[in-house]
């Protein structure tokens, strides 16, 4: 981390000084914040696994209609952005299932500069594709461009697979979605800006994709393997749920 550096770690110490306690989600977080932080530290857990967890608890819609599932298996290509590109369609003409898979692409950004360069790579690769807002003219499109925002988190309750979107740029996006929903997920190998992505690859509970061979490989997988996957990855979240309650019950106890 940046604030470890000499001249950052010299502010930081100075603000933390300030603060009474801290709780924070993993023992290397603590170890780390040790370095800056003197007072009591507490492992309570990742409280955003609990916010997740409470908005799918909310979620009720079915944002894909049975009619486009059609029995197919359904892949959610979250997060996407550009570097993800020659990664992600190739994987998909590569893919052995073809016609039994709903590949649902969700951009980062939805602006037309995002959108169409995986269209045009799409159609390169013979792959027809349709938007979410010209879903009324579908006919059985494998990819369906979701060109709107603030959905993504609920999409994954419909998901067989996932790819999270990033891994092979800045850093992977939030792989808690996903996994809240019991979903395997892969990403590309820059992942380790996020302590629960480092837990996920660390426990085997989620793939770390190189190449476009490698997401096909994936995106292929067996469904008995992703069923055993999805009940250990269940167990996994479970398991890191209650970090806000943790907080809750010490900050204002009842007695």
């Amino acid at each position: 981390s940046k604030r470890l550096l000499p001249l950052s770690r010299k502010i930081n110490q100075g603000v933390f000084r300030y603060i009474d306690k801290v709780y924070t989600g993993s023992s290397e977080l603590k170890v780390l914040l040790a370095q800056l932080y003197s007072g009591p530290l507490e492992v309570v857990g990742d409280s955003r696994f609990d916010q997740v967890h409470e908005r799918a608890l909310l979620n009720q819609a079915a944002l894909i209609g049975e009619q486009l599932i059609n029995d197919r298996r359904v892949i959610i290509f979250g997060s996407v952005v550009g570097s993800d590109l020659d990664v992600v369609v190739p994987a998909i003409a590569k893919s052995k299932l073809k016609d039994d898979v709903l590949h649902v692409i969700v951009p980062h950004e939805t602006n037309e500069r995002d959108l169409i360069p995986w269209e045009a790579e799409l159609f390169r690769h013979k792959i027809k594709s349709i938007r979410l807002s010209e879903i009324d003219q579908y006919k059985s499109e494998p990819v369906i461009m979701w060109n709107s925002v603030g959905q993504l988190a609920d999409l994954y309750k419909q998901a067989n697979l996932a790819f999270i979107g990033a891994g092979f740029g800045t850093g992977v996006h939030s792989v808690t979605e996903a996994a809240i929903y019991s979903v395997p997920a892969a990403h590309g190998p820059k992942y380790d800006i996020l302590a629960e992505a480092i837990e996920l690859v660390d426990e085997d509970l989620s793939k770390v994709v190189n190449s476009s061979d490698e997401l096909a490989v994936f995106l292929d997988m067996d469904q008995e393997e992703i069923s055993g996957l999805s009940m250990r990855i269940k167990k996994f979240t479970e398991a890191r749920l209650g970090a806000s309650d943790k907080i809750i019950e010490q900050e204002f106890p009842l007695n």
